[in-house]
């Protein structure tokens, strides 16, 4: 007995020392069993993963031939129109662009506005629209309208007044030309004086630059009637613009009127 208890004392600290170590041994021979395992797994991984990156390759290598193939297809039906257009002389249509017309309430109050005015310059007896001058009325002049602009005894008077400013204005600047005569008459900042040169020009045959004789009859009742058919669309008989032209070709009748 006394040697029994002897032996455990003897060996009770090494036996302890390995009973203790066990749990350690058997956690590291576990940890060291499943090594192979997640080695296998991470190299699958990697497999599967490089497998992954060249699906996604191909298909995108796919969809970019598939890119390519419809714009060859697209290129080949444009070259394809292109050269049966030539061939069959068709033009590709072209979309008419509609011109900015203004609605129909609108246009309607412009027409009334220019009919209005038209009838005032009329009605005045100014169809040439002349300007009354403070201190120096022109000849037939009895009165000025609101805007400025002479009111005259009769439209002869009226016609009259703007053929002796034209001849004043050639003496006295040399304004031989419709586009000399329109442009002192009618200056840019009160008329559209290009399309009014085009105008009296085309009708009465002559070129804008082209020199014409005020004291020629004919030439003076041509530009004259345009002049009013332009200023207030007003027409009148011939026999009408021949009394205003021998009103400043009468020298009993120039005589008897003022300066103007």
């Amino acid at each position: 007995m006394t040697n029994q208890k002897n032996f455990i004392e003897k060996y009770k600290t090494p036996i302890a020392s390995v009973l203790a170590c066990i749990p350690l041994a058997i956690a590291i021979g576990y940890d060291q069993s499943k090594e192979p395992i997640r080695a296998q797994e991470e190299k699958q991984f990697k497999v599967e993963q490089k497998i992954n990156n060249l699906e996604l390759k191909l298909l995108e290598h796919k969809v970019n031939e598939e890119k390519a193939e419809i714009n060859k297809q697209i290129y080949e039906r444009i070259n394809n129109y292109q050269n049966n257009s030539i061939k069959k002389n068709i033009q590709p249509k072209q979309e008419k662009i509609k011109p900015n017309t203004p609605s129909k309430p609108l246009k309607f109050i412009q027409e009334l506005y220019t009919k209005i005015a038209h009838r005032g310059k009329v009605k005045n007896n100014n169809p040439c629209n002349l300007k009354a001058i403070p201190g120096k009325p022109w000849a037939g002049q009895k009165g000025v309208d609101y805007r400025g602009f002479a009111i005259f005894e009769n439209e002869v008077y009226g016609l009259r007044g703007w053929l002796k400013n034209a001849w004043d204005s050639e003496k006295m600047y040399g304004t031989d030309t419709v586009h000399e005569i329109i442009s002192k008459c009618s200056p840019p900042n009160e008329n559209d004086t290009n399309g009014y040169i085009r105008f009296v020009a085309e009708n009465l045959g002559v070129s804008p630059h082209e020199k014409i004789n005020l004291k020629n009859k004919d030439k003076a009742m041509g530009l004259l009637s345009l002049v009013a058919k332009k200023e207030s669309s007003a027409r009148y008989p011939k026999e009408t613009y021949e009394q205003a032209y021998s009103m400043l070709t009468k020298v009993k009748a120039y005589a008897k009127v003022c300066s103007n």
